[in-house]
């Protein structure tokens, strides 16, 4: 198994042991944030587990597609300020489960790579980082760099945005090892949203 591959296997492990390091100080969005990267964690050993066993993984992108997406929205919606958005995002959450639902059973093959899912699930939390991340420049009188949604709002973009493309044509055209980078780069970010909370 190629060394990036591992890398990015086990970056989640970064951003998750600072998070445990920083746990008492945490926030609930970032708490949340916590256990998606445990959920992460343990869909990268399965899926490397069924690898090394040469035993098809692509049936865990269908179930943890929805799970990602009902973590990171309620992270998300913990941060807004007005009540309607808020509600709008949870809500979100199993309309998207529901999408999911329906596309295994009507769409998409278990067998192969989720892309219709992926693709509208990247969409949706590239809007939801941008607005997030506008909302913060307006309201913070300091750097943002010192606030942990920062870190993470761009961990989430930069991750989403790039990987748009590679999971639009993810059963045409593979290219895995820019996602890699791409999976490695947001959990240092992450990291980085969490140190904020030990620095402080």
């Amino acid at each position: 198994m190629p060394l990036l591959d591992i890398v990015s296997g086990i970056s989640w492990a970064a951003p998750f042991v600072v998070g445990v390091f920083a746990l008492r100080r945490l926030q609930t969005g970032t708490r949340v944030l916590l256990g998606y990267l445990l959920l992460l964690g343990l869909v990268e050993a399965l899926g490397l587990y069924l690898a090394l066993n040469r035993i098809s993984n692509l049936w865990l992108f269908h179930v943890f597609t929805p799970l990602e997406y009902g973590f990171l929205a309620l992270v998300f919606s913990c941060w807004q300020k007005k009540p309607l958005l808020r509600l709008l995002l949870r809500l979100s959450i199993p309309l998207f489960a529901l999408i999911c639902l329906l596309n295994k059973l009507y769409l998409e093959d278990v067998s192969r790579f989720d892309n219709f899912t992926a693709t509208l699930e990247g969409a949706a939390l590239i809007l939801i980082s941008i607005y997030t991340l506008f909302d913060l420049y307006r309201e913070t009188p300091g750097p943002l760099f010192r606030d942990p949604r920062f870190w993470i709002a761009v961990a989430v973009l930069v991750y989403f945005s790039g990987n748009l493309p590679i999971f639009a044509f993810a059963n045409i055209i593979t290219l895995w090892s820019i996602h890699h980078i791409l999976n490695i780069t947001s959990n240092i970010l992450f990291s980085g949203g969490f140190l904020c909370y030990r620095l402080r």
